[in-house]
This record gives structure tokens, C-alpha cells and sequence, in this order.
């Protein structure tokens, strides 16, 4: 349009005609330059954005590929690096993090919140090797024991060569008609069970929330927080109940009621102990209590809650198997801290009805578990359990619906090292920089309790 027209003002009709095709032969060019052109920028772009997809999708082979290429592209991508440390970390190489980080503190050109949380992730993860290290000089794994002899282990069978394990010490939560010293459990970081009616039956809350409109999560992916992939699908209670029966790994997992089917929160009772709850009146307070629904299939891996929350869950209807292991004795489990995730999962457990055994061949390869001395536990209706922040646990489901509600929470007992933990990562997360600035400006009035 801006050649065309001028070519030759003066031609006769067939020269208008000719005058018209070139002037849509120039714009086809033209287009096809910008196309071009938009093609060569994207192919310097979207090796980091199509990295960042793979590293979410836990395949890091491919996401350290693609910021290879990104960085090929952009040699002044500083952030692919820093990336690429990153999963680096999260393979559990370890070496090569701490080489290209070291790179990284010699060139890099400015403040990198991904550099800082990388670089004490790896501090981390080093510490609690040198920790292991320490305590384990010369020891061997304890004897192992065939699971099949183990009397109520009935879903290990017996053969020519039957699973082995290593029992390990194994701890029950108190269970209490009522509770008198709360802050006792909780700075002692132990947990515990209280008989607490829950207010609300499963077939009122069905009545209530049928109609209302949840996210669904699916468990068993291998790379997902816990193992549980969420917000694969919105459907409501009723339609949820149905779909269940066909696609039993679909997890109504941790919906907040407030959000989803607020009527009914009024009729539930919680227990009083969380009346100090810090996060109460902050941007994440109106989340809770939340929601779970689900069948026998589903379960949650081996985690830690965010934040250094302290988390209780209150059973309506079903039971729960509980394994929690003591904050105090969670560097043996060599937690990646980049990636959230440990190495141990619930497949290299075995549950006897008082006792946790390990698979005898992880211990092999890391006989340090064998020191581990978890609590289990076996929630029914009615029952409220306690887990103090910074404990690891896995959550297995052992009836066709399970029905829970919970809540996470912050009060004096914890508010430190939940304000350590929310420090290392609100340069990352906007939202944790606001709780971060929220809670802190609560500490005055906390100063004789802390």
C-alpha cells in the first residue's frame, strides 16, 4: 500500500490492472518479511518459555536442553542459567549446581531472587548430607526381616524371594479426650490425636455442597508437590461422586470451603486451639478450613507443609493411615530443597497395624533410614489430628470415600520459623511476600510469647 499506488500514476486501465498486482505481490512480501522476522525473535524466545513449561512438567532433561539453547541464543540470559542451576538441583546433581552457581556469583550483573533461593537450596542439601555423613561412620544396615512373616502384612505375598524390610521404631500420637497444654505438643513439635466432634455429617455436607463447583486434582504423578497433579478439572460435589467410581485417582485434595461452599462452614467445629491463628485477617486466611474427598485409591506422597504451617485434619466420614516423621529427624529423608521432594516414597513403606516397616533394598543404598522413628496413626470419624510444622508425613486413604476437613495455621509456636521459611521465598512468590510483611508486623504485639 505504501509502493503500489505511486509505481506509474499515469498508465492506461491494463496498467492499473498490472500496477494492482504488484501492489499485492509487495504486500505479500511485506508479510511474509514480518512473518520472518516474527519467527526469528520467537526462535530466541521460546527455547526459555518451552523450558520453563518442561521444567514444570518435572521432564529436566529436556528443560536443561532448551536453556542450553536459550542461552545459545541469548548468551546474556542470565535467568535461563540460573534456571538451569535450578534443575540441576532438582536432578540431585549436585556437583554441576554448584558449578554453574559458582559461575553464576563470579558474572552475574544483577540481583537474581532464583540465584539466592538456588544457592541456599544447595547449602541446604549439603548440609543435611555432611549431617548423615556425621552419624553414620562405620555403621551397617539393621537385619532385615520377610515381610510375608509378618502376621497382619497380608497384602505382602510370599515367594521364592519375599520382599524383606527393615522394622523401624515406631511411635502412636497421644490420643486425647481433651486437651490441656496445646503449646506443649506444638513446641515440642509432636503430634496428636483429640476426640472432637466435627459438627457435620457427610451426608449434610452433601446436602449443602452438592451443587457447589471444585477443583479436582489426580494422584500419582511422579513429579507433581506430594505426587497429586491439581486443577486437572472443575465439576461439582455431585458430578465429582460420580466420576469417582470410574477414575478413582481423581482427588477432591484441599478445596477451600470458604471459596467453594461457604454456607456450610459455620456448621463446622473446629478445635480451639487454633483460635491464635496468625493468619486470621491476612491475605490467606479466608482460604480455610478446606476439603477432601476421595477414594481408596488415592493418597498423598511424602511432604512437608508450605510455610512451616502447623495443619490439623478433623475425619467426617472414613478413615486415614497417618506415617509422620519428626521434623527433627527430617534431613535423613535428603529432602531436595529446590524441588520440594524427597527420595523416600509410599511404596518403600510397608504398615503393619503398630508398626512401619521400610524396604529392606532402599535401606541398602541409604541405611541412615533405618534410624527413623515415625508416628502412625489411623483416623476415623470424630478424630482430629494434629501434625506440627516442618513434619514430613504421607496420607493414604483405606476406605472407598474418605471425607476430611482441615486447616493450615500459624501462632506463636511456630511463627519463627514460618517467618524464616516465608524470607527465603517471597522474593520468588508476590503472595508470600505479602503474608511475610503481614505476619511481621504482628510480632510487637507477640514479643512476650515469643
Amino acid at each position: 500500500s505504501l509502493t503500489g499506488p505511486n509505481l506509474a500514476p499515469s498508465l492506461t486501465k491494463s496498467g492499473t490492472e498490472s500496477c494492482a498486482i504488484w501492489q499485492y505481490a509487495m504486500m505479500a512480501v511485506a508479510y511474509l518479511s514480518v512473518f520472518l522476522l516474527a519467527t526469528v525473535t520467537a526462535s530466541q524466545t521460546s527455547p526459555y518459555l518451552e523450558a520453563q513449561l518442561a521444567e514444570a512438567e518435572g521432564d529436566y532433561n529436556l528443560a536443561l536442553s532448551l536453556y542450553d539453547v536459550a542461552v545459545g541464543n541469548d548468551p546474556d540470559n542470565q535467568q535461563a542459567l540460573v534456571r538451569a542451576a535450578g534443575v540441576l538441583l532438582k536432578s540431585n546433581r549436585l556437583a554441576e549446581a554448584k558449578e554453574l552457581l559458582t559461575f553464576l556469583n563470579d558474572k552475574i550483573t544483577e540481583s537474581s531472587a532464583y540465584f539466592d533461593f538456588f544457592t541456599r537450596a544447595l547449602s541446604k542439601m549439603e548440609h543435611d548430607r555432611s549431617a548423615i555423613t556425621a552419624m553414620w561412620p562405620g555403621r551397617s544396615p539393621p537385619p532385615s526381616t520377610p515381610l510375608c512373616n509378618v502376621s497382619d502384612l497380608s497384602v505382602v505375598s510370599c515367594s521364592a524371594s519375599p520382599t524383606k524390610g527393615i522394622a523401624l521404631t515406631t511411635q502412636q500420637p497421644a490420643v486425647l479426650a481433651s486437651l490441656q497444654d496445646y503449646k506443649s505438643f506444638a513446641t515440642q513439635r509432636k503430634p496428636f490425636v483429640l476426640k472432637h466432634p466435627t459438627g457435620l455429617t457427610w451426608a449434610r455436607l452433601q446436602a449443602v455442597c452438592n451443587s457447589s463447583s471444585f477443583s479436582l486434582s489426580r494422584t500419582g504423578s511422579p513429579t507433581a508437590w506430594a505426587g497429586i497433579a491439581q486443577n486437572v478439572q472443575q465439576i461439582s460435589l455431585s458430578a465429582y461422586l460420580q466420576a469417582k467410581e470410574h477414575d478413582p485417582e481423581l482427588y477432591l485434595f484441599d478445596q477451600s470451603l470458604p471459596h467453594r461452599c461457604a454456607s456450610v462452614v459455620a456448621e463446622l467445629s473446629e478445635p480451639d486451639f487454633v483460635r491464635a491463628n496468625l493468619l486470621e485477617g491476612t491475605s490467606t486466611g479466608d482460604l480455610w478450613p478446606s476439603l477432601f474427598v476421595g477414594t481408596k485409591t488415592v493418597h498423598a506422597e511424602l511432604h512437608s507443609d508450605a510455610w512451616c504451617s502447623h495443619f490439623y485434619m478433623a475425619m467426617i466420614h472414613g478413615r486415614k493411615r497417618w506415617t509422620i516423621f519428626p521434623a527433627s529427624e527430617s534431613f535423613l529423608l535428603r529432602k531436595n530443597h529446590a524441588s520440594a521432594r524427597y527420595g523416600l516414597g509410599r511404596g518403600d513403606l510397608f504398615h503393619s497395624h503398630d508398626q512401619v516397616f521400610l524396604n529392606a533394598e532402599i535401606v541398602e543404598h541409604q541405611p541412615w533410614l533405618s534410624l527413623l522413628q515415625p508416628w502412625q496413626v489411623i483416623l476415623s470419624p470424630g478424630d482430629v489430628l494434629f501434625v506440627p510444622a516442618g513434619s514430613p508425613h504421607i496420607v493414604e486413604n483405606l476406605d472407598s470415600t474418605t471425607v476430611a476437613f482441615s486447616r493450615n495455621f500459624i501462632d506463636s509456636t511456630n511463627l519463627q520459623c514460618a517467618l524464616a521459611t516465608l524470607n527465603e521465598t517471597r522474593q520468588l512468590h508476590a503472595p508470600h511476600q505479602r503474608l511475610f510483611e503481614s505476619l511481621t508486623r504482628r510480632i510487637p504485639a507477640l514479643r512476650d510469647e515469643l
